[in-house]
């Protein structure tokens, strides 16, 4: 009976230890996945930034820019939108809902002039896009 029970529980343990293993490696995935997500957004990003300050050197007034203006004005070719893959509990990917970019106008009232931001409702402002990068290592 003795010599039946250490067989069993040894293959017990083995399986026991490939799940782990391909939980582990999983959850290694995600995280690379999510860095990636997070880079596409900010080079998203800086393109509709670029855009934006065509536009501005172009026309002059930003004051009610949005990203479908640029796409209508030819000034992008699509309407960038984030797009983030979220894990379900075994690792599989499945899409997320995309959200769209956000222009921000900032005006200094003393000389006249306007900044330019972009903003992602899910990974925040380029502005602030060096904290983003730290919070990735």
């Amino acid at each position: 009976m003795n010599k039946i029970k250490k067989p069993i529980i040894l293959i017990f343990f083995v399986i026991m230890l490939y799940t782990l293993v391909f939980f582990i490696i999983n959850l290694n995935n995600k995280k690379n996945h999510d860095i990636q997500f997070k880079r596409t957004c900010i080079a998203s990003m800086k393109t509709i930034k670029e855009a934006a300050k065509l536009y501005q050197d172009e026309n002059g007034d930003i004051t009610s820019l949005t990203v479908n203006n640029l796409v209508t004005k030819g000034y992008l070719k699509n309407e960038f939108k984030c797009y983030n893959q979220l894990n379900n509990f075994m690792g599989m990917p499945t899409p997320s809902e995309p959200l769209p970019f956000k222009i921000i106008i900032n005006s200094d009232q003393k000389f006249g002039k306007f900044s330019i931001d972009i903003e992602c409702q899910r990974h925040g402002k380029l502005s602030s896009a060096k904290n983003i990068y730290k919070s990735l290592e």
